[in-house]
């Protein structure tokens, strides 16, 4: 019997890359509400700043960093794809109040997914997976996909250790012409192509 998978979202996140470092501070807690980024009744459950390095977590599975010329708005899920987001409309109001003072230059909307093999028969990551798409970088514990889309990429890169597979799902959005507020606000294209395109086509195949 060849193993299939059971697939689990671990997160998902809404990364802005900017051309220089981002100011640390602009992430702390104080700041984020005075400036309307987030609602006021968001509790913090641990806060860290280090130079270029920030990070604020949330008692809702929100999670906030700034690592160099990254802002990455973080959210735990830990089961099915959800309908809707925590993330989004704080990162867009982020976005909103920073984009003068920041020069953005791309967008990144990504979910981090785990899998369990329901049986333990050894067969190849990729013929597991089977993938049908053009591979742009194969070992025997990974692999890597990247489909264009228009002027976006959706870039796939599948990991395999012991008796779990992740997948790294990355929607990176260039913004020459199109806004960050823009960019982001398109999530739930992005969302419906990872649930028909991903999720039901490219990760279902393991367990066919």
């Amino acid at each position: 019997m060849a193993r299939s998978i059971e697939w689990q979202i671990q997160h998902a996140s809404v990364v802005l890359v900017a051309e220089s470092p981002i100011e640390a501070t602009s992430i702390a807690p104080d700041s984020l509400k005075s400036k309307g980024v987030i609602p006021q009744d968001w509790t913090v459950t641990s806060q860290i700043s280090i130079q270029v390095f920030a990070q604020t977590e949330f008692v809702n599975g929100v999670q906030i960093r700034i690592e160099g010329n990254r802002c990455i708005f973080q959210q735990d899920i830990n089961g099915d794809l959800p309908n809707d987001y925590m993330i989004i409309q704080p990162a867009i109001n982020y976005a909103e109040a920073t984009e003068l003072g920041v020069n953005y230059q791309a967008v990144g909307i990504n979910w981090q997914l785990s899998g369990q093999p329901v049986n333990q028969n050894r067969q190849p990551l990729r013929e597991l997976l089977g993938l049908d798409m053009d591979i742009a970088g194969f070992k025997p514990e990974s692999v890597r996909l990247v489909k264009p889309l228009g002027d976006k990429t959706c870039n796939l890169s599948f990991t395999e250790s012991h008796d779990e597979v992740s997948a790294a799902v990355n929607y990176h959005h260039p913004l020459s012409g199109q806004g960050a507020v823009e960019a982001i606000a398109d999530w739930q294209q992005r969302h419906q192509h990872l649930q028909q395109e991903i999720i039901t086509g490219v990760l279902s195949r393991s367990g066919a």
